[in-house]
């Protein structure tokens, strides 16, 4: 397992976008909030557009274990969210409403 650590600062607005270079499933991803104010946090693969996690209004520091749908093989069908994210290359950070030029930190569990 690899951990990926990401600091995050806020502009004035409050928001933060960037990208880690990560490749695999994602596991599990530490939110520290640091001095962040509730803020709302979205992970996506990059490449794919895929959601990884979707937080809003985080007001404690937590780990979270994102899983997405898996489909039938044979015709589609949705079975149970039971595999874990998976990113391609580039995992896309965005933090909305974090307060004015706060800091917090996402340490991000993948295989």
């Amino acid at each position: 397992m690899n951990v990926k650590t990401i600091t995050v600062t806020t502009s004035a607005a409050g928001a933060y976008a960037g990208d880690a270079r990560l490749s695999g499933q994602v596991l599990a991803v530490h939110v520290d909030l640091g001095s962040l104010d509730t803020p709302d946090i979205t992970l996506t693969d990059l490449d794919s557009g895929d959601s990884v996690l979707t937080a809003a209004g985080v007001a404690a520091s937590k780990v979270y274990l994102p899983r997405r749908v898996v489909q039938l093989g044979t015709d589609g069908t949705d079975l149970a969210p039971i595999d874990a994210p998976f990113v391609g290359k580039t995992l896309h950070v965005v933090i909305a409403g974090g307060g004015n030029k706060k800091t917090g930190t996402l340490r991000v569990a993948y295989r």
